[in-house]
Formats: structure tokens, C-alpha cells, sequence
């Protein structure tokens, strides 16, 4: 059964477009696989409208150019993509925050993850630190570098300080 996709532009399009390029990048809305292939950036359909934008995308054969440009710009990698090692990746970040978690839990101190980083009550980054180390140690068998952005207050995740007193800053460090 052929399906018929006209490309319809929906008006968020133009609203990403127009704020692009009001920070001042060159910005082209294309479905010309070959030109895809050459373009620095590409910018697709969020959630919410990703299923249809994939199934015009693949009527349309932009995926190859789209496949092309992400190999061309990730080529040291790009020999892994499909094979499952994301996933496998993904996994083990998890199993490395549940294990720092659940290690400062049991010393009575609650850790708050946030993607690659974590949340302590002020005081206890140097805690948070070594726990990170030594969980990455024991799970990866290898060493990382942890930093930390120090105290971060309430205003930093727009909240109201005049409602939140000086002993609870937080502070957000990250293994990289």
C-alpha cells in the first residue's frame, strides 16, 4: 500500500527556525537527502511528533542523508551505532548511580540524580566525591575524574530564596 506524505509544515517548524535564526545561525529547511548529508546541524522532531516526522522522513529518503551526516560527524564511532552498545552503556551508568546512591544512603546521606550529575545537601560533596570514585572504580575497573560546580543556591533552579535558608544549598557534581 503507498502512502502519500505531502510535506506539510507544521508552524513549530518556523518558530525553531525563526529563533535560530534570530541567535544568528544560517537556518534551511530541506527534505534534499544529498544537501542533509553535508549540513553541520540537524534539528528533528521532538517526542511528540517523532513517529510521523520518521515515517515522512523514510518516504521521503532524508533518512539516508541523515544517516550519512551522523556517520560522517561521529566516524570514530559511528562503526558501534546499531549494535546495541548504547543500551548496554546506558545500563551500566545506571547501575553506577544506583550503587553511589544507595552507598551514601546508608551513611544517612539522600543523593538526587539528575542525568550524569547528582544533588547533596550543602557539606557533603567531598562524600558525594569519593563515592563516586570508588563506585565507578568497582563497577568499570577504571579510575574517573569527578568535578563539582560547588554550591549552587535556590535561584539556580528557580526557586523563591527568600524561602529557603543557608543550610540548604545544594550541590551538583558530575563524573566526566
Amino acid at each position: 500500500m503507498r502512502q502519500n506524505f505531502p510535506l506539510k509544515l507544521a508552524s513549530n517548524i518556523f518558530s525553531v527556525k525563526n529563533a535560530l535564526e534570530y541567535l544568528g545561525a544560517k537556518v534551511e529547511i530541506s527534505s534534499n537527502s544529498t544537501k542533509i548529508s553535508n549540513y553541520e546541524y540537524i534539528i528533528l522532531p521532538g517526542v511528540g511528533s517523532f513517529g510521523k516526522a520518521m515515517e515522512k522522513i523514510k518516504y521521503l529518503k532524508i533518512d539516508l542523508g541523515i544517516k550519512d551526516a551522523v556517520n560522517k560527524t561521529h566516524s570514530k564511532i559511528s562503526k558501534y551505532f546499531g549494535t546495541g552498545i548504547g543500551l548496554e552503556l546506558m545500563y551500566l551508568d545506571s547501575v553506577i548511580a544506583e550503587d553511589v546512591m544507595l552507598s551514601l544512603l546508608y551513611e544517612g546521606v539522600v543523593v538526587l540524580p539528575i542525568h550524569d550529575s547528582f544533588i547533596v545537601r550543602y557539606g557533603y560533596e567531598l562524600s558525594l566525591k569519593a563515592q563516586m570514585k570508588s563506585s565507578f572504580k568497582k563497577i568499570v575497573k577504571a579510575n574517573i575524574n569527578v568535578k563539582a560546580t560547588g554550591p549552587l543556591l535556590p535561584e539556580h533552579f528557580n526557586k523563591n530564596i527568600d524561602v529557603l535558608s543557608e543550610s540548604k544549598k545544594h550541590n551538583i557534581i558530575a563524573g566526566k
